[in-house]
């Protein structure tokens, strides 16, 4: 599941980009589109590593000898991955993205 969503958002964010860029791309946007493909791998990174826990606590709950402290641990490491480093890149480029359009947007046609 996570694996479909992250190389789908990276597509569409370098389309949008891409489509906002002028023909003659500034120095400024090509810095913003190498930022958002850099945050872009690392929410793909977040979200292998979430993904590593939910497949964790799946073969935890098969275990009939697995501990509470088990599934608490890999249940708060997956709360910090979300809650830490997924919103704060998410964040980032939200604003990245912000920043791409508004700099299109000021560019005047010929």
């Amino acid at each position: 599941m996570w694996m479909v969503g992250a190389p789908a958002l990276s597509a569409g964010l370098m389309v949008g980009l891409q489509a906002q860029s002028s023909a003659d791309p500034t120095q400024k946007q090509v810095t913003l589109e190498r930022e958002a493909t850099d945050l872009v791998g690392r929410i793909e990174k977040v979200a292998y590593e979430v993904q590593f826990h939910v497949n964790r606590l799946d073969s935890l709950a098969r275990s009939v000898s697995a501990s509470s402290l088990s599934h608490y641990e890999h249940l708060d490491s997956i709360r910090d991955l979300i809650n830490g480093r997924l919103r704060n890149t998410l964040g980032r480029l939200e604003e990245r993205t912000r920043n791409c359009r508004a700099g299109s947007k000021r560019v005047s046609p010929g």
